[in-house]
């Protein structure tokens, strides 16, 4: 069974978006999620990097476009360890596969707006009919 969990963090490093043969899109990418711990008496902040996943739903996944440098998102998922062998011995990881992924801010940390589609108008007091 599958355990789901929610983080937000910020986006960092190399972000890679590649297609797979069978035509499915993935954007690979690195969160810092910092945690304020005391440490000594003193308050400070310790990183926590996470890598992450996100495979698009769709050729044009909206979403996919938060996923940029010093983006704040909001994420829910699930982790998945990763082993491999290399020459130095036995490595692993845990990948966090992002199954929902929301802005909070932009990269100049103003608060993230909506976008208003070209073809949804204006809504006005006089349009509400209450």
């Amino acid at each position: 069974m599958a355990k789901y969990f929610s983080m937000d963090g910020y986006v960092c490093g190399d972000i890679q978006t590649r297609t797979t043969s069978n035509g499915h899109t993935v954007t690979q990418f690195s969160v810092n999620s910092p945690e304020r711990r005391q440490i000594d008496g003193e308050w400070k902040t310790v990183p926590h990097f996470f890598k992450c996943q996100y495979w698009h739903k769709g050729d044009r996944d909206f979403r996919a476009e938060y996923i940029c440098d010093k983006a704040h998102v909001q994420m829910s998922g699930e982790p998945r360890y990763e082993e491999w062998e290399t020459e130095h011995g036995k490595r692993s990881t845990v990948r966090f596969n992002v199954q929902s992924l929301f802005l909070i801010a932009q990269r100049d940390s103003a608060p993230a707006q909506p976008q208003q589609r070209e073809e949804e108008a204006p809504l006005y007091d006089d349009d509400i009919p209450f």
